[in-house]
């Protein structure tokens, strides 16, 4: 039975960080195939595994702490933002997390009993490219 001693401990923080397994192997002063090895063991697999899922519940919990900056700052950017494509891209981003994203409702009206596409579609078409040359009158 393998107990998880200091090396094996180093050598999981530093797999668990992206290091090469030849450079971790440098640092211990052992083998790529000792490396190797390790990480083939039950106890090791298994501590690799939990803090892999301690490393995913801390992400998440400074995602969580954030989210309200972000969505403000989605928010400002919809609100703010010269570019109109930005702004609007921005403004569909909110209105889809907060009423559902259309895009099941938007492929099925692609199409009409027959399979051919809408003709609505140069309608629309027409309609954006008109939206897109308004200028504001005072």
């Amino acid at each position: 039975m393998s107990v998880i001693n200091v090396e094996k401990d180093k050598m999981i923080e530093m797999y668990l960080s992206n290091v090469k397994i030849t450079e971790i192997a440098k640092k211990l002063n052992v083998s790529r195939q000792t490396i190797y090895a390790w990480l083939k063991e039950k106890e090791v697999i298994a501590e690799v595994e939990e803090r892999r899922q301690q490393l995913k519940k801390i992400g998440q919990n400074k995602i969580t702490q954030n989210v309200c900056t972000c969505i403000d700052n989605v928010i400002e950017i919809a609100n703010n933002c010269t570019d109109p494509r930005v702004r609007f891209n921005a403004n569909k981003y909110i209105i889809d997390q907060g009423l559902g994203s259309p895009s099941a409702a938007k492929e099925d009206n692609n199409t009409n009993s027959t399979g051919k596409e809408n003709t609505d579609k140069n309608t629309l078409q027409a309609e954006l490219n008109d939206l897109k040359n308004l200028t504001v009158v005072r």
